[in-house]
């Protein structure tokens, strides 16, 4: 049986104007980032030396966005459901604890997934240039990101679990993210 929460709570994340808002910059952003550093001579460098600098400077951005955008969303989460008298009815249900917070993990951790799915034209655009493996070079980058984001999104989770306000829960987490 699927986890209900997933659902419900991606569904909710989807709907609010500002995730399409922040999305629609994202990918913006990464348009526009590719395309000042894209190559104006007509002739290419056999080395790649250029097409690694645009892609350094993709992933690093790609790697930004992605520490300053996801933690707002699990670290809001539960505090949402506290404050607007849903957690007790939630944790009344017959799901588990395990399960609710999985259920919430994964929700957050796809639009997580999202996020760097929106920058996949511009990843094909560096890997366009030449010089990047797509193996080694660009799995390996979107790998790192994968698993960062699942940690900023269960350490954002924790962090609201333990909050009483959204203020208080979104300064914990990047606090708590910044020291890691």
């Amino acid at each position: 049986m699927a986890n209900p929460i997933i659902h419900r709570e991606l569904v909710g994340i989807l709907r609010e104007r500002r995730t399409f808002v922040a999305l629609c910059l994202l990918s913006l952003a990464f348009a526009v980032m590719v395309a000042v550093r894209w190559p104006t001579e007509p002739r290419m460098a056999l080395s790649g030396s250029r097409s690694i600098e645009v892609f350094r400077l993709f992933m690093l951005g790609l790697l930004g966005a992605v520490h300053l955008l996801l933690p707002v969303f699990p670290a809001t989460s539960l505090v949402k459901e506290r404050n607007r008298g849903t957690l007790g009815l939630l944790l009344n249900t017959p799901l588990g604890l395990w399960r609710i917070y999985t259920g919430k993990l994964l929700a957050v951790f796809g639009l997580a997934a999202l996020m760097l799915s929106v920058s996949l034209p511009a990843a094909a655009a560096c890997y366009a240039l030449g010089g990047i493996s797509l193996g080694a070079g660009l799995g390996g980058c979107y790998l790192v990101l994968l698993l960062t984001s699942l940690e900023l999104c269960a350490v954002s989770l924790l962090v609201s679990s333990y909050s009483t306000t959204t203020d208080a829960a979104i300064r914990w987490a990047y606090g708590v993210i910044l020291g890691l």
